[in-house]
C-alpha cells in the first residue's frame, strides 16, 4: 500500500500512534489499525521502531492517555533517532481541536514529522488548511455526539427522573418504564431509590464524619468501600441531601434525604480543612521530607502553581535533578521548563548570603523600616492628640447637656437627640483611637536595627552550610517563596524573604544545639507574615549545563 507524497524517506524511522475508543469497527480496532500501519510501512520501506497505543481511550483529551504522552515525552529527548509520527487518521492523534494543533506545532518545532496514512493531505502551505479543516471536523463530531447524547440524557431526567449507571452507596437502582419503543417493545429504564440494605450504614458514616471522625475510623466502623480514599467523592455528594446534580441540571426533592443541611455543612468544612494538606499545599508532607532543598518555596512564573522535584535518569546513565512546574503534567496547559536544581539552589544560597542575610544590607533594610515605622508613628501621635482632643470636646457638651435635662426636671426630644448624636460621634473617634492603637502594637515587633544585622552574622556565622539539613531549615527560615522560570539558557526569579529572626541566640552560638536552632526558626516562619516585611531580590543566573 504504497503511499504518495509521504514525508519519510525510504529507510527511515519512524514510530506509530494507535488508539481506540474500545468500539470494535476497522478504523477504531487497534489490532486492525496496526496491521494496516506495518503493511504501509512495508510498501514504503519505512521502519517503525515502536508501537504506543491506547485501548479505549476518547479522543476527546489526553488525560490518561498514557502511551500519548510518553511518546511526546519521547520526541522532547536531546537524541531522537526517528523522523516523526505515522497515524491511521489524524482523528486517532487528538479530537480536541487545541489538543491536536499543540502537539502537532511541538512535535513540527521540533522538526518531527506527522502524518496520517488515510487522510489525503496535500503538501505546503495548502495541506495546513486541510489539516485544520480535519482537526474542526473531528471536534465537532465530538461535540455533536456530547450535545445529543447530554440532552437525551436531561429529558429523561427532567421528565422521568430516571438515570443510567450506578448510584453511590446507601442508593439502588429501581427499574420503571417510561413509554415504548418505535417497535411497541416497553422502554425500561431505572431511578436511583434510597436502598435499605446500606442506608443505615451510610448515615453513621455521615454522622461520624460531621463529628470529626477520619477516614480509617468511619472504615472501621462502616466498610462501606474496600478502600479509604472512595470516601473523598462519598462526602461531596449532594445526593445524599436529596438533590440530584447531573452537570448544570439540579433536581431538589430528588429522593429522601439522608442528611439534613447542618450535617453537610460541617462534613464540608471538614472536608475543606483536610484539603489544604492536599498535594497542592506547599507545606504537603511529602514536599517537607523531599531531599530538594527548596521544595515547598518554588513556584512557577508562568501559571503560580508548586514546583515538585523531578529526577531524571538518561540514556547515558547520567542523572539530572530539577523543579518542574506541578501542574504541567497534570493540566498540559502550562508551557514552562524545568529547572535544573543544582543551579538554582546554588543562586539562591548566592543571595541568601550575599543579599538577604548580608549584615550591612540587613541593617540598612531594617534602619530604613524602622524609620519608616517612627513617620507613621509620629503622624499616629499627631492624629492622636487631635482625636483625644475632639473625643474631650465632645465629651464636655453630653455632660454639658444631661446637667441641664437633671436640673429642669423635663424631657426634651431635642436635646435628647443632640445628646444621642454626640454619643455617636464619641463612638466613631473612639474606634479610629483603637485603630491606631492596634497600628502601634503591630509595629512595636519590628526589631532594632543593630539586633537585626546581629542576627544575621550568627546565622551565616555558626550555621554550617554543608549540612543539608540545616541549609534546607535556613531556605525556609528566611524565604517565603520563589518565583522561578527556565529561560534559554538562564534561569530567572524573585525570591520573597523575610527579616531575620526576633530571638537571638544565648551567647551568640547555635553549633551543637539544633533543638533549640530548629524551634528558632519554626517560630519565625510561623510569625513572619505577620511580624515581618516582606521583601524581593530578583536574580538572573546561567545555567551550567543547560538541557532542554
Amino acid at each position: 500500500m504504497a503511499t504518495a507524497n509521504i514525508p519519510f524517506s525510504p529507510g527511515s524511522s519512524v514510530v506509530a500512534y494507535l488508539r481506540d475508543s474500545g468500539g470494535d469497527t476497522q478504523e477504531l480496532s487497534i489490532t486492525q489499525q496496526r496491521a494496516s500501519l506495518q503493511r504501509w510501512a512495508d510498501d514504503n520501506q519505512v521502519l517503525i521502531s515502536n508501537f504506543y497505543f491506547d485501548e479505549a481511550r476518547p479522543g476527546s483529551s489526553v488525560a490518561k492517555r498514557d502511551s500519548f504522552l510518553r511518546m511526546i515525552n519521547h520526541f522532547r529527548q536531546p537524541i531522537v533517532h526517528e523522523e516523526g509520527v505515522v497515524l491511521w487518521s489524524y482523528s486517532r492523534f487528538s479530537r480536541d481541536i487545541n489538543d491536536a494543533a499543540y502537539y502537532k506545532a511541538d512535535l513540527r518545532r521540533r522538526g518531527f514529522k506527522v502524518f496520517s496514512i488515510t487522510d489525503n493531505v496535500p503538501e505546503g502551505i495548502d495541506g495546513v488548511v486541510f489539516e485544520g479543516m480535519i482537526s474542526w471536523k473531528d471536534a465537532k463530531y465530538i461535540e455533536d455526539l456530547s450535545f445529543n447524547v447530554s440532552r437525551g440524557i436531561n429529558d429523561m431526567m427532567r421528565e422521568y427522573g430516571t438515570l443510567g449507571g450506578l448510584p453511590p452507596k446507601g442508593f439502588k437502582r429501581e427499574t420503571v418504564q417510561v413509554g415504548t419503543h418505535r417497535d411497541g417493545s416497553p422502554h425500561v429504564t431505572a431511578r436511583w431509590v434510597p436502598d435499605p440494605d446500606s442506608w443505615d450504614a451510610c448515615k453513621l458514616a455521615w454522622k461520624m464524619r460531621a463529628s470529626g471522625a477520619n477516614y480509617r475510623q468511619i472504615f472501621a466502623a462502616t466498610h462501606l468501600y474496600t478502600s479509604k480514599n472512595t470516601y473523598t467523592t462519598f462526602f461531596r455528594n449532594r445526593l445524599y441531601l436529596g438533590e440530584m446534580v447531573y452537570g448544570e441540571l439540579v433536581i431538589k426533592d430528588y429522593v429522601e434525604p439522608m442528611i439534613d443541611q447542618e450535617t453537610w455543612d460541617k462534613v464540608q468544612a471538614i472536608n475543606d480543612k483536610r484539603k489544604m494538606s492536599g498535594p497542592n499545599n506547599p507545606e504537603h508532607p511529602r514536599r517537607a521530607a523531599s531531599s530538594f532543598l527548596l521544595s515547598g518555596l518554588v513556584y512557577c512564573v508562568k501559571c503560580g502553581a508548586p514546583c515538585n522535584g523531578n529526577v531524571v535518569d538518561y540514556p547515558n546513565s547520567k542523572v539530572y535533578s530539577y523543579y518542574f512546574c506541578s501542574r504541567a503534567p497534570r493540566r498540559h496547559d502550562c508551557p514552562a521548563l524545568r529547572v535544573p536544581r543544582e543551579d538554582l539552589e546554588a543562586a539562591v544560597l548566592k543571595n541568601i548570603t550575599e543579599y538577604i542575610l548580608n549584615p550591612q544590607l540587613v541593617y540598612r533594610r531594617q534602619l530604613a523600616l524602622l524609620e519608616k515605622q517612627s513617620a507613621i508613628a509620629s503622624s499616629a501621635n499627631q492624629e492622636k492628640n487631635l482625636l483625644n482632643k475632639n473625643l474631650g470636646a465632645v465629651q464636655s457638651k453630653i455632660k454639658n447637656l444631661t446637667d441641664a435635662l437633671e436640673d429642669s426636671g423635663k424631657e426634651s426630644v431635642s436635646v435628647m437627640d443632640r445628646i444621642n448624636e454626640l454619643e455617636k460621634q464619641a463612638k466613631e473617634i473612639k474606634n479610629q483611637l483603637m485603630k491606631i492603637l492596634d497600628t502601634e502594637l503591630s509595629g512595636n515587633q519590628f526589631i532594632s536595627a543593630d539586633k537585626a544585622r546581629k542576627n544575621a552574622e550568627h546565622l551565616l556565622r555558626d550555621l554550617d552550610i554543608q549540612d543539608p539539613e540545616k541549609l534546607r531549615e535556613l531556605f525556609h527560615s528566611q524565604i517565603k517563596k520563589i518565583a522561578v522560570e527556565k529561560d534559554g539558557k538562564f534561569i530567572r526569579g524573585i525570591i520573597y524573604f523575610y527579616g531575620p529572626p526576633d530571638e537571638q541566640p544565648e551567647g551568640g552560638e547555635l553549633r551543637g544545639d539544633k533543638d533549640k536552632f530548629m524551634r528558632m526558626l519554626v517560630s519565625h516562619r510561623a510569625e513572619s507574615d505577620h511580624t515581618h516585611k516582606i521583601y524581593e531580590v530578583a536574580f538572573c543566573v546561567p545555567i551550567k549545563k543547560p538541557r532542554s
